[in-house]
């Protein structure tokens, strides 16, 4: 069974609606600031949430398909990627991580077999500051330079080099609102914007043993050009410029913490949009399994 949010007559015309939803819901939650733990939005563990201290994180993700703003290629590509995260006591941090897509021997496709050929398919350097502004906004401020192996095309996000993200994350009792900004430099230039919308449920001491069960479901809209993004590599057609919906993402994060042990499950369901016409338009679903350490 499958459910269809948005009519094939006016794909986007409903999608208007969004962004005043969100505004909407932060205006109905202005009164009432609160406080709730932290938990990362992205491979780099985010600590704007919390008073800031020293800490150092080892992570590994492991996941069944590689994406890069809901934009994956026309195979599954398995991998997985070790990182590690220090932070300042003042919010400084630097995050390295490396990407490993791995593949099965029987399989002959062009990017399979592309990616089989090197230890690591791409690797990350990442650095800013975490700061709040005030009692109700914490922000972010992040470079990163993305390495990739010698054509190697297989990850999605290939042709970027650089990126500049900017984020805001607006606390509030019930909800959190969080809006992202990107900036990407390569081959061609890129411009998005995300609006998320999540909440954090959280059970302490559930085996007595000082530990957390925690359940995290978010909801993002995504905006932005699409130039990095190239269905079939010898299209250099496929020029995506027009600033456009991009896709729509469900997902829920689980996690159980003890001690300085995370583990970090998270399933996403997304809904693709205007994509180059010889790109699938169906919803992806794909997984992701996280495990921190952090001291």
């Amino acid at each position: 069974m499958s459910i269809h949010f948005f009519s094939n007559r006016h794909p986007n015309r409903w999608l208007l609606i969004l962004p005043a939803l969100f505004v909407f819901m932060a205006s109905i939650q202005a009164g009432h600031i609160g406080q709730i733990a932290a938990v990362s939005d992205s491979t780099r563990t985010d600590s704007t949430y919390k008073v800031y201290d020293r800490s150092y994180t080892f992570n590994i993700d492991c996941g069944n398909d590689l994406h890069y703003r809901s934009r994956g290629n026309e195979i599954k590509l398995p991998y997985y990627s070790p990182g590690f995260n220090y932070e300042s006591a003042t919010g400084y941090f630097v995050f390295v991580s490396f990407t490993d897509i791995v593949t099965s021997k029987n399989d002959t496709a062009h990017l399979a077999v592309v990616a089989r050929k090197r230890v690591f398919d791409a690797g990350e350097l990442n650095f800013g500051r975490d700061f709040n502004i005030g009692k109700k906004i914490d922000a972010s401020l992040g470079l990163t330079r993305y390495f990739f192996s010698e054509k190697d095309k297989a990850a999605p996000n290939s042709d970027i080099l650089w990126n500049l993200e900017y984020s805001m994350n607006f606390k509030f009792k019930y909800l959190r609102e969080k809006i992202i900004l990107d900036f990407d430099r390569g081959i061609e230039r890129d411009m998005s914007i995300a609006f998320m919308t999540y909440r954090r449920y959280s059970f302490k001491d559930v085996f007595q043993f000082d530990d957390e069960i925690f359940l995290k479901p978010k909801f993002t809209l995504n905006l932005g050009t699409q130039n990095f993004y190239k269905i079939s590599r010898a299209s250099a057609g496929n020029k995506l410029t027009r600033f456009s919906f991009t896709s729509l993402n469900l997902s829920l994060v689980a996690g159980y913490t003890i001690g300085i042990f995370t583990l970090e499950p998270t399933l996403v369901w997304s809904k693709p949009m205007n994509l180059p016409v010889n790109a699938p338009a169906t919803p992806i679903k794909y997984g992701l399994l996280s495990v921190y350490l952090d001291f």
